[in-house]
Parts: C-alpha cells; structure tokens; sequence
C-alpha cells in the first residue's frame, strides 16, 4: 500500500482547497452557485494538483474523475448555509473521493480491504476508540455530577453560564489532548496545559470571581485526572497486548 501516495493526494486536496482558493472565489461561488466560473476554476486547479503530485503523469481519468467530483461537490455545498455541519460534509465527501482515488491508482483493492478488515478488528483499535469515547461525554457527565454542589451554591448568586454548553466543548477537547500526549509519550506537554488553564481562569478579585474561579480549578483537575487515568490504563492495555490478546 502506498501510504506516500495518500500523503501528496490529500496534501494536494488541502492545498487547492484552502491555500489556492482565494476568499473573493468562495464569496462569488455562494452568491452565484452553479454560475460561479470559480466554482469551475478551483475545481481544474484540484485536478490539476492530483495529476500533478500523484507522479502518475499517464493517467488522466483519475484527475478527471476529481475534477467531476470535486465539482458536484462544491456546487451543492454553494446552496448550503454556512452551519458547520455543511462544512463538515463537504470535507468529508471530499476526503472520501481521495480515498476512491487513491485505490484507483493502486489498483489493489482487495489488499486494501484485508488491511482495512485487519485494523477494524484490532485490539489497538478497539482499545484507542474506547479510551477515546469515555474521556469525551462520559467523563464530563461524572465531572458536572462531582462539581454539582459547588455548581449549585454558585449559582445561588445568580451565576452567568456563559456560551452554551462551552464548558462542556472545553473540557472535551481539553482531555482529548491530555490522552493524546500521553499515546504520544509527551506527558511534558500536560504541564503547560494546566499552566495555560490556571493563568486564563484565574481573573478577578472579588468573591464571586474567586468561587468561579475554585469551581472552574477544580472541574479542570477532575477532568484532566479522568484524562490521565483513562490514559495510561489504556497505555498500559496496549503495552500488554501481547499476553492478553
């Protein structure tokens, strides 16, 4: 399989899609739609980067196949709002179509549904996937059931809740990066996380701004704890593979 392929098609994607695409070509493909001549003209320059970085110079159906694709694409996104779920859509229509493309090149498509099949069925997989889930939801339903009390007497004061479900985004992606440093081997990196956490939350000094800010501190330790434990329980299953699977 060649992975070194799949790196220069989807390098390739987010060049023409992001850093090629200048912002006055998007204004006039939503304002315009299929009438856009952009819409047309930053489709041929993705094409062109597929023909160009798949080094396969005598193949021209595969960058004929993005081009067509990547056209469809854009013009139904030009009739969406600009709600992130469209944008997500987009992205992912697209990414598809390179994965298309990339076996297209290979020719090889049983090979790549065994290894798909293989890491699908993985105990790795299975064992990062799990991690992954319990320290997004999960773990904040324990966090707000732990703080509840000290959440409650706040909010006696008449507590401003701020963006909606903002802390619940925060702590989301606050552990998300903790287990993820921990799969990487920087743990290093934690330190400055809870740096950076402690300095921005701890801002007034008046006694409500205080019990916020304890409420907040001690919300975040819970948090980043789950995160740790759930972590290295996870590293530690993956480090045993070989005598428990």
């Amino acid at each position: 399989m060649e992975i070194f392929l799949l790196i220069r098609l989807l390098t390739a994607h987010f060049l023409g899609d992001f850093i090629l695409q200048p912002d006055n070509w998007v204004e006039d493909r939503n304002k315009n739609k299929i009438k856009s001549k952009y819409l047309y003209l930053h489709s041929i320059v993705v094409a062109l980067l597929f023909y160009l970085f798949s080094f396969r110079l005598s193949n021209i159906w595969i960058p004929l196949f993005v081009f067509a694709t990547h056209l469809l694409i854009d013009i139904w996104k030009s009739y969406k709002n600009h709600k992130i779920i469209y944008f997500i859509i987009d992205q992912l229509s697209h990414i598809m179509i390179i994965l298309i493309a990339w076996v297209l090149y290979q020719q090889n498509l049983s090979e790549l549904l065994l290894k798909t099949k293989e890491f699908l069925l993985s105990f790795e997989f299975w064992i990062i996937i799990l991690a992954y889930i319990i320290i997004t939801i999960p773990a904040g339903v324990l966090v707000a059931k732990l703080t509840k009390n000290w959440r409650d007497e706040i909010s006696k004061d008449n507590l401003d809740t701020g963006l909606s479900k903002a802390g619940t985004w925060i702590g989301s992606i606050e552990r998300i990066l903790i287990i993820t440093f921990i799969f990487l081997g920087h743990i290093e990196a934690i330190g400055f996380l809870i740096a950076a956490k402690s300095v921005f939350r701890f801002a007034g000094n008046g006694n409500r701004e205080r019990q916020e800010a304890e409420y907040i501190l001690i919300g975040t330790m819970l948090s980043f704890l789950i995160a740790i434990i759930v972590g290295y329980c996870a590293k530690y299953l993956l480090s045993s593979l070989p005598s428990i699977s």
